[in-house]
């Protein structure tokens, strides 16, 4: 008797642990599904608003860049650095506490200051 509920209670248990592991993967491939119109928006312009409401249309494929305050930084390490044609004063210096700064010291020198 003790060993027929033992066996009940793995059962219960098993089938309990098999639907968690499906639902578990069926949410998991959903994320798996390509969206189709994600894609073509992608090749438009995007309007981007501001906290103050200004609006500006920025367009998909972006040929040249101007960081300015401390935007070079992410600019640098999403190694777009051959896309900036403008930098501020102080990004010309060599700076080997800024990482970024140091690594491409002769080309932000090369660049017009804006």
């Amino acid at each position: 008797m003790k060993d027929q509920m033992i066996s009940k209670l793995w059962l219960r248990l098993s089938v309990c642990i098999c639907a968690i592991a499906l639902i578990f993967a069926a949410a998991m491939l959903t994320g798996c599904s390509s969206n189709e119109s994600s894609s073509s928006s992608n090749a438009e312009a995007q309007t981007i608003t501001d906290m103050r409401g200004r609006s500006v249309e920025v367009p998909a494929n972006l040929e040249r860049i101007v960081a300015v305050g401390c935007a070079l930084r992410p600019v640098c390490y999403l190694q777009a650095e051959d896309m900036v044609v403008g930098v501020e004063a102080s990004e010309q210096e060599d700076n080997v506490s800024c990482a970024y700064r140091h690594v491409n010291h002769d080309l932000f020198a090369s660049l017009p200051v804006i």
